[in-house]
């Protein structure tokens, strides 16, 4: 959905966290594959660019080096973890980290998971709708 406001390096490095969210809790579903699939076509990301991204690859947060970016990436992330239907431990410390990284503080947190909770809850009601 946000992709659109980063640069390339900062696409291919929301990929890395993109599968270190998908992978964290060893499980992962349509769902997660769908969105992750919409957002590579969104980022213009080929399957050489996705391919060559190592499995196990760890982000570096320090790219996004803007608001925007950073916000970007924190509700991104957020969506991602949120798509399956269940944000475990494992996906909330990874959430955390990049939280903490990224310098986005208690007040930006609150509207960022806010954000991520109405954007997945607007694509739970178009499946609906759609099935």
């Amino acid at each position: 959905m946000f992709l659109h406001l980063m640069n390339g390096a900062q696409k291919l490095e929301f990929l890395k966290l993109a599968r270190q969210i998908v992978g964290a809790d060893d499980v992962v579903v349509d769902a997660e594959k769908a969105y992750l699939s919409r957002l590579f076509r969104e980022g213009g990301l080929s399957a050489a660019d996705r391919s060559a991204i190592p499995h196990g690859a760890v982000a570096d947060p320090a790219v996004f080096d803007t608001r925007r970016t950073r916000i970007a990436a924190a509700v991104e992330a957020l969506i991602l973890a949120w798509i399956d239907g269940e944000f475990d431990a494992a996906e909330q410390n990874i959430a955390n980290d990049l939280f903490e990284q990224l310098g986005i503080d208690d007040i930006d947190r609150a509207e960022v998971q806010q954000a991520a909770e109405n954007a997945v809850a607007a694509i739970d009601a178009v499946k609906k709708l759609t099935a």
